[in-house]
């Protein structure tokens, strides 16, 4: 049975903000990284922002905020701490003009600056600022010593593992997966990313390592002040990990400043 407040937090993400563009493969398939971008940006809205009009996007433009979704945008999409995909190729990158307000890190920005793209050093995946806007269910208690986080590509890899935790739940309950967990083994960047934000420790593991795969990875560290992390291969070697010798540093009251709230405020 839900809580309170994740009742609350449904029906926020059940008003989607129009406009917001965020990938989901079809109806049956909802990966909880990517589910994060309407929740949070509906909560943003609803929170700071009650005078914005969710009725009316400005323009035909579109707003990309969660997700390694670069390649999506077009032509004066409004940018929110999106991150360049890797594995994504430069030509399905087709635009020329973006208006950036932030980004994911700073490699996602060195991509935009060489394709002549003004972008702000402004840092930070959004999902940095789900603590603010939402709060799992309190207390929080550790029941598991860990849980294990793949990314949907990786699940056959994960399979039998101890303690694994779908990425294809809601984000609601991946989310009270983590706050229950003494440490986050994930190949999901977003697994990383919610547990640091909440103060658990995580560890990434990728069992097929490579320099693309890595792009995203690396990005949202190197934003958030850290340029060596130690990235597991295996389970077991993860297992045996503590987790980032250094936390996370940003500027969440940077990355909140930035938000682009003209996209929907009334004219």
């Amino acid at each position: 049975m839900l809580s309170r407040l994740e009742d609350k937090v449904l029906l926020l993400a059940r008003r989607r903000p129009p406009g917001l563009y965020f990938y989901r493969r079809n109806f049956r398939f909802r990966n909880f990284g990517d589910e994060l971008s309407p929740a949070l940006v509906a909560a943003i809205l609803r929170t700071r922002f009650p005078q914005a009009d969710w009725g009316s996007p400005r323009g035909q433009k579109k707003m990309l905020a969660i997700g390694s979704i670069m390649h999506f945008a077009q032509d004066d999409d409004v940018i929110w701490g999106t991150g360049v995909n890797g594995k994504a190729a430069d030509a399905s990158h087709r635009f020329s003009s973006l208006d950036v307000r932030a980004v994911r890190g700073p490699r996602t920005r060195g991509f935009l600056l060489d394709r002549g793209i003004d972008c702000p050093a402004i840092y930070g995946d959004p999902a940095l600022l789900a603590p603010r806007y939402l709060k799992p269910p309190r207390p929080f208690s550790v029941s598991k010593e860990f849980i294990v986080i793949p990314h949907y590509h990786d699940l056959a890899h994960f399979e039998g593992a101890d303690n694994l935790v779908s990425p294809l739940q809601s984000y609601t309950q991946v989310l009270r997966n983590i706050v229950s967990a003494g440490k986050v083994i994930s190949s999901s960047l977003h697994g990383v990313i919610l547990a640091e934000a909440y103060g658990v420790p995580a560890v990434l593991v990728l069992p097929k390592a490579d320099e693309k795969k890595q792009f995203k990875y690396l990005d949202y560290y190197e934003g958030t002040m850290r340029s060596q992390v130690d990235i597991a291969t295996s389970f077991e070697q993860a297992i045996r990990m503590k987790g980032s010798a250094l936390p996370a540093n940003y500027s969440s009251e940077k990355l909140e400043e930035v938000f682009p709230v003209d996209f929907y405020t009334k004219a």
